[in-house]
């Protein structure tokens, strides 16, 4: 039997020292998240924002379409333009939920994957 797709969730996380910049880069990260919500294999999108912080928190169908984002040009720009200021921190993380969080219908997670892992189990 084929192993069904593990779906992945992505957290981007943009921290600045200042507000300052945080008008620009409430609308640059926004319009990352427009871009992401076009591309294949995206499930949900969740974009975040604390005094100095901007999360785009977002489930992909496997691990393949969550790496072809990370390859995407616009994707590849802003690792670019935040590398290249030193008051910028980005990082991105790729996670994997385990079998049992997503047999309990992890929080957040896309209706669709949760359902999908459930047939496949037989529950």
């Amino acid at each position: 039997m084929a192993e069904t797709p593990q779906p992945v969730l992505m957290l981007l996380a943009l921290h600045v020292d200042s507000m300052l910049p945080m008008p620009y880069l409430f609308w640059r990260v926004r319009r990352l998240a427009q871009t992401m919500q076009r591309q294949p294999g995206i499930l949900k999108i969740h974009r975040w924002l604390s005094r100095r912080s901007l999360l785009i928190i977002s489930w992909w169908q496997d691990g393949a379409a969550a790496e072809a984002w990370l390859n995407h040009p616009e994707q590849r720009r802003m690792l670019q333009w935040t590398g290249a200021r030193p008051k910028l921190g980005l990082w991105i993380e790729l996670y994997e939920p385990m079998a049992e969080s997503i047999h309990l219908r992890a929080r957040g997670m896309p209706q669709v994957a949760a359902e999908e892992r459930e047939s496949s189990s037989g529950h």
